[in-house]
């Protein structure tokens, strides 16, 4: 016997977009593209923008900048500590939310995690708790970096940086990710991003489904299929 789909059925099923933003979307911190949200130094902790930048449908590879202010710098292929009053600082993670669902990309290898990876997580730790310093001046229960428990490999990535003069840099975040990241992430979601663990500086960004565009993968699919169901029909009559 043969199944066929109905048309309302299809177009569902073909114009469902893997991501709920269109490419490229950017958010900027509380104050747009000036310093501001700093507890500290502006010039080693401010970001001043996130961009969803791509992504492949070929791959499935998602392409993500961010322009902030590190203190540590980027060499030998990664964000490097640095020292304020005596305290080490690294990069802090980034972080998706999707209702129950979190993920995260390792910004730097931590805790057993490996530098541009996308995990799954069920837990996250403080700055208080990655820096062990209960009166350091910083936001103390700021989520600053992913935990390893319970964390599962959702994909492998890349981080790299260009210097865009001082401490100033254009991360770029490449990551593999997965049917349940893209499904997750293809309803209302929160990005977050803290430009050190100290939580000194961070940007959250609220994304909408509410008008979410199909790729052009599925507008191809959407097309070829409806191509398919005038040939059945023509055949039954």
């Amino acid at each position: 016997m043969k199944t066929i789909l109905s048309l309302t059925t299809f177009l569902a099923l073909a114009s469902a977009p893997c991501f709920a933003i269109t490419f490229p979307s950017t958010y900027f911190d509380a104050t747009g593209a000036t310093p501001g949200d700093v507890v500290g130094n502006p010039a080693k902790f401010d970001i001043y923008k996130l961009t969803f930048s791509n992504f492949d449908t070929t791959t499935n590879k998602l392409t993500i900048d961010i322009d902030f202010n590190y203190g540590g710098g980027f060499s030998s292929g990664a964000f490097q500590p640095f020292s304020v009053a005596g305290v080490t600082l690294n990069v802090g993670d980034l972080f998706f939310s999707a209702g129950s669902d979190k993920f995260a990309v390792a910004m730097s290898s931590h805790s057993g995690l490996t530098q541009g990876t996308l995990y799954k997580i069920t837990s996250s730790l403080d700055a208080q708790t990655v820096l062990n310093h209960p009166s350091f001046g910083y936001r103390p229960t700021q989520a600053v970096w992913a935990s390893n428990v319970g964390a599962t490999v959702v994909g492998s990535g890349t981080v790299t940086a260009t210097n865009l003069g001082g401490y100033e840099y254009d991360a770029k975040i490449v990551v593999n990710t997965n049917a349940l990241f893209r499904a997750s992430l293809n309803s209302d979601f929160t990005v977050e991003f803290e430009s050190a663990t100290c939580g000194n500086d961070v940007l959250t960004a609220n994304v909408s489904a509410s008008a979410p565009t199909p790729e052009p993968a599925s507008l191809g699919m959407m097309a070829a299929g409806l191509v398919g169901l005038f040939v059945v029909s023509k055949r039954r009559a």
